[in-house]
């Protein structure tokens, strides 16, 4: 029977119809046989057997009515299913435009113009929530981006990053995890911030040997940089300097936030083996970083508000850096003292300097 239906290619209504009413005359005449017929094979005689067959045979006869019951239900069956294509057809498109409106999208591993654009953000929301949090808690935390947090704090304080949604007061006692986090967010990102197309522009610039020379090449780099990019990059600079302004509690001199931030900030397409990374560009990117930050002020002249949307509040703070906002920025050492303007050396990082520091970081 179903090699017929193929070859006729009957539509489903029609082939719905064709088996109900041909099984349905099968199973009255088995049942009908079966009821004429007792167990021993002996036909049933009598009024019981007659009333039987009679309803059977009535049944039979308004099978049309059943296959016309049968027909109504699948039409009501494929109204049903038109209106719901219908209906959902109408709702898409506004899905799709409220999608396309969301601001808070996830911004770990999307790319920078982007979340900026959807957010309608001058300073991306990891790097401004981090900033402003580790201002407040851990200016003072020694080995800050340098010691590693707990996986899993990490991983929770990102998360939430991504979805918007940040419980300042949580995070304020683990600066690392905060600064974990900030590390996390440049790493990730599609293009580095200091981008790809100007790698070549900022390795020339490290290699050229006279310091005022070095300095002016790095800042026509700077220069270079999208606005998005030289937005983001003058906010980070401008609080890696004011992190440095604690150097002596926290360890965490130029060269070494250099070192353990500067590979984040800059790589190229095709990275070498581990060794060269570690040796000729790792030294290359300190060597770009590091006087970035001794000289933010030169780079990136006048005052800076950091908490720039204004989100994220003084929390009660628990741990040792709980003061902090309190605290006057100490005056640096008349040897420490940034360089007048005229001369501005440059210091690069040596291997010994960097041998130096991994030991300490183990």
């Amino acid at each position: 029977m179903l090699n017929g239906l193929e070859n006729t290619r009957l539509l489903e209504g029609e082939a719905a119809l064709f088996c109900f009413r041909h099984t349905s005359r099968l199973r009255v005449f088995k049942i009908s046989l079966e009821a004429k017929t007792c167990s021993s094979g002996v036909p049933v005689r009598g009024r019981s057997g007659d009333q039987l067959s009679a309803d059977m045979y009535s049944f039979v006869a308004k099978e049309i009515d059943y296959a016309s019951y049968f027909q109504t239900l699948i039409e009501v069956q494929a109204e049903y299913h038109r209106k719901s294509l219908e209906l959902l057809q109408s709702v898409l498109p506004q899905i799709k435009a409220h999608q396309e409106t969301w601001v808070e999208k996830p911004c770990y591993g999307k790319p920078l113009e982007e979340h900026l654009a959807l957010s309608g953000r001058d300073i991306a929301f990891p790097i401004e929530a981090c900033v402003t949090m580790l201002l407040e808690c851990g200016m003072q935390e020694e080995g800050l981006f340098r010691i590693a947090p707990s996986a899993s704090k990490l991983k929770k304080l990102k998360a939430s990053l991504d979805c918007g949604v940040l419980d300042v007061q949580e995070y304020s006692a683990d600066p690392h995890a905060i600064a974990g986090a900030l590390k996390s967010y440049l790493r990730e990102l599609p293009e580095p911030l200091m981008t790809f197309e100007l790698y070549n522009d900022w390795i020339q610039a490290s290699n050229i040997q006279d310091p005022e020379r070095r300095l002016q090449a790095l800042l026509c780099a700077c220069e270079k940089l999208p606005p998005a990019n030289n937005n983001n990059f003058k906010y980070l600079i401008k609080f890696l300097s004011k992190l440095t302004e604690y150097q002596d509690v926290n360890k965490m001199t130029p060269g070494n936030i250099a070192i353990v931030l500067g590979p984040n900030l800059l790589w190229t397409h095709s990275e070498g083996n581990i060794t060269e990374m570690m040796t000729t560009v790792s030294l290359q990117i300190v060597g770009i970083i590091e006087p970035v930050i001794q000289h933010a002020e030169w780079f990136f002249p006048g005052e800076i508000e950091f908490n720039v949307t204004g989100n994220y509040g003084s929390p009660v703070h628990t741990n040792h850096n709980a003061n902090y906002s309190c605290m006057p920025s100490p005056d640096p050492e008349p040897s420490d003292r940034r360089p007048d303007h005229g001369r501005r050396p440059l210091s690069v990082a040596t291997d010994n300097m960097m041998l130096e520091f991994y030991k300490k970081d183990g």
